[in-house]
């Protein structure tokens, strides 16, 4: 059972691959695929990361804050800029400038994880990362928004802060 599960997680860049070509040529093969299942997708992903870990390896991560805190920076600092700046460099419209600016003040969410725990890396670090930039998106992707788009395409900060809590 381990060795099969360790070859299906070591070949998860290749599923990806696989089952992405599978949705653009046939769209139709996912539609079974709804709020739901992706519900319980997440929340199993969620689960399988989580069993992973002891409350000695947040510890760890805990003695380091600084880690942490960089990660949150460079997230909603470097990622919104460079956004804006390839934006503007490509002289793309206000609509797709808005766009990439929008992914790019946005966490990595659970797939980080994932494939934080195949690379072998610190999941326990990728887990709190990912928890600090989620709560940090209430507050940070509406005012990334407003500061860095306002000018370029107007933008509703208390809608987007409210979509981010639902």
């Amino acid at each position: 059972y381990e060795k099969t599960a360790n070859v299906a997680t070591t070949l998860f860049p290749l599923w990806t691959v696989l089952f992405t070509g599978l949705a653009l040529k046939s769209p139709s093969s996912f539609a079974w695929f709804t709020t739901e299942y992706f519900t319980a997708g997440l929340a199993a992903l969620m689960l399988s990361m989580g069993i992973t870990l002891t409350p000695n390896d947040f510890k760890k991560v805990a003695a380091r804050p600084n880690a942490t805190l960089m990660q949150f920076a460079l997230c909603y600092g470097m990622m919104p800029m460079l956004a804006l700046g390839l934006g503007k460099a490509f002289a793309l419209e206000p609509a797709l400038i808005a766009g990439m600016v929008l992914v790019g003040s946005i966490n990595g969410g659970q797939a980080s994880n994932l494939c934080t725990y195949i690379a072998r890396g610190n999941v326990a670090l990728s887990v709190l990362m990912t928890t600090a930039t989620t709560l940090g998106a209430i507050v940070m992707t509406p005012l990334l928004c407003k500061s860095l788009l306002g000018a370029v395409v107007p933008v509703d900060a208390a809608g987007i802060a409210k979509s981010t809590i639902q």
